[in-house]
């Protein structure tokens, strides 16, 4: 196990949020997780990250959601101040398995991967290692 910081995780099911908290805390040791599946209250979050003096975080975004979309959180978070995105490594998170969505998170500059559902733990392991 390796050891981490803080997870986000944004996302209106709260079945697969319980899940995931699950999965990354017996995956990654003393990993802090936080939960959202409001994604307002999730942006208001990460926007105290600075506030708060809150590690740098691995932000787990869902794609489809009632209230804001996954690609209407990135747009909100790509107003967010520099240090604040400096603090987050952001990621979309979804069951879609449509080339679209893939294609349309990896060639934003805010996100790092797309990472599909269920969340397995050596691609969170994986994701852990490689960010900065």
């Amino acid at each position: 196990m390796k050891n981490a910081g803080l997870f986000i995780l944004i996302d209106d099911d709260a079945f697969n949020n319980m899940l995931c908290s699950h999965i990354i805390r017996n995956t990654v040791k003393d990993a802090e997780v936080q939960t959202f599946s409001q994604p307002e209250a999730g942006l208001a979050f990460l926007s105290s990250l600075c506030e708060k003096n809150l590690p740098k975080a691995v932000v787990l975004i869902d794609i489809n959601m009632p209230s804001l979309s996954g690609w209407d959180v990135l747009d909100r978070i790509a107003t967010m101040p520099q240090a604040v995105l400096d603090r987050m490594n952001v990621y979309m998170f979804s069951s879609s398995v449509d080339q679209r969505d893939k294609d349309r998170a990896r060639n934003n500059p805010l996100v790092q991967d797309y990472i599909e559902k269920p969340l397995d733990p050596a691609k969170l392991l994986s994701t852990v290692a490689t960010r900065g």
